[in-house]
């Protein structure tokens, strides 16, 4: 079997120069790592990537690092072809020799593509997988990022195509922006973009097919009530994700979801997330439940909040 290895050292790349990472026609690679031989910024590689097509604004998934020094350090999962590639910017003002390493995928298999995000407040692009599919989106890019927090200029949030779309990620919040995402959608429950901003920006969703169905759902809680998440008996779901309409606190770190997350065995309760107290908004969930031990959502605040869980159904058993 050949190897499915692909990395690759550049010659120097000049200062504020760009380097592609372009897999020929028909090839699908997934890149885990970029590199740079220059002093590190922020402690990370000082350069910036996203991703183009030839057409459409670079959607950067990376910014200049002594602007953001938080984004480049988590874990990547980026995956390109032909049409949707990386592109690779030397932020230093020395040259630099740039590298990357990652591995060959079947392109049969990964989602990526770039589009544009109308302005005017009510901008909305919708990711919305096809009947019987389901996606895990686990990157995406986004052309202009805000002044102050340094964040995409675009809200993330999650719809069924009737309840208003709860918030993954909004652009003056911290929560969510420096981890590697597992966002499980399907065409029931799915993605949604909004721009607020005064310019349409131009925007990046990368991706995979994913082989476990998804277990997902959106619902109304009304305030300082709870929201049970059982899965029926035989079945072990996987929560990745979890969205909300109404939040808390300021801009910036503390600015979060206003529920409690907690597991529930129909007696005792156990908090694994709490709004201001919980530095685990910012990481990856992987939260198992099953119909002894699930998931109960309580509402903080005393008005209505629509809820949404992405996730998977991991197994299931007689």
């Amino acid at each position: 079997m050949p190897s499915m290895l692909v990395s690759n050292i550049s010659a120097g790349i000049a200062g504020a120069a760009v380097y592609n990472v372009q897999p020929p026609a028909g090839q699908a690679w997934v890149i885990y790592e970029v590199s740079s031989e220059e002093a590190f910024v922020g402690g990370q590689p000082d350069l910036s990537y996203g991703i183009v097509d030839g057409v459409l604004t670079l959607a950067q998934i990376v910014i200049d690092p002594t602007t953001e020094a938080q984004k480049g350090t988590r874990a990547k999962e980026i995956y390109i072809t032909n049409d949707n590639y990386l592109e690779i910017t030397n932020e230093s003002a020395n040259p630099a020799f740039i590298g990357f390493t990652g591995e060959r995928v079947d392109p049969n298999i990964v989602i990526t593509d770039m589009v544009t995000c109308p302005t005017g407040g009510a901008g909305l692009v919708d990711v919305q997988p096809p009947a019987g599919q389901t996606w895990r989106i686990c990157e995406f890019g986004s052309e202009l990022y805000n002044g102050g927090e340094n964040h995409p200029e675009v809200t993330v949030g999650v719809t069924n195509g009737v309840l208003l779309a709860p918030i993954i990620m909004e652009e003056r919040a911290d929560r969510g922006q420096f981890k590697l995402y597992d966002w499980i959608i399907d065409n029931d429950l799915y993605l949604r973009f909004t721009n607020s901003g005064a310019a349409d920006v131009d925007i990046a969703y990368i991706g995979v097919l994913f082989d476990k169905p998804s277990i997902g759902s959106i619902q109304d809680v009304v305030g300082s009530a709870t929201l049970d998440i059982q899965p029926q008996a035989g079945q072990e779901w996987v929560i990745t994700e979890i969205a909300v309409d109404t939040w808390t606190g300021v801009p910036g770190a503390a600015d979060v979801p206003n529920i409690i997350v907690s597991l529930y065995d129909g007696t005792n309760l156990s908090d694994i997330l709490e709004p201001l107290a919980s530095a685990a908004w910012n990481r990856r969930l992987q939260i198992h439940i099953d119909n002894a031990t699930y998931l109960r959502i309580t509402e903080v605040s005393t008005a209505n909040n629509e809820v949404a869980l992405l996730g998977y159904l991991k197994r299931s058993f007689s």
